[in-house]
């Protein structure tokens, strides 16, 4: 599985709308992500893994109450072998806006 592919696979079973980059749609509650990637543990000049820096941003509507939703996202990320994540309140404006800042390590031999 891609990198994307995980990331999607662990939120869309809490928030059903997550997707890479910005979303421009009307669902009142959805993610987005962005992330990093480093190679490491280098054999003949190879990373043997792949480090991601992941951040996954929870956007929603200002009335919705967030707690339940910020706890399933944690722990589905976790079930799904991220690092357990840091949670940002980042919002501004009318809307919520949670950034959840995680990292996720890939082994050489694994697809993706």
């Amino acid at each position: 599985m891609t990198i994307n592919e995980l990331i999607i696979a662990a939120v869309t079973p809490v928030v059903t709308v997550c997707v890479p980059g910005i979303y421009d749609g009307d669902e009142k509650v959805y993610c987005t992500f962005n992330y990093d990637e480093s190679g490491v543990l280098f054999a003949g000049d190879e990373p043997q893994m792949t480090v991601y820096a992941v951040q996954i941003h929870l956007y929603l509507l200002a009335d919705i109450n967030p707690l339940k939703i910020k706890r399933d996202l944690t722990r589905a990320l976790i079930s799904a072998d991220f690092e357990r994540p840091t949670v940002i309140e980042a919002g501004e404006g009318d809307g919520q806006h949670y950034v959840f800042e995680t990292s996720y390590i890939k082994g050489a031999e694994e697809d993706g």
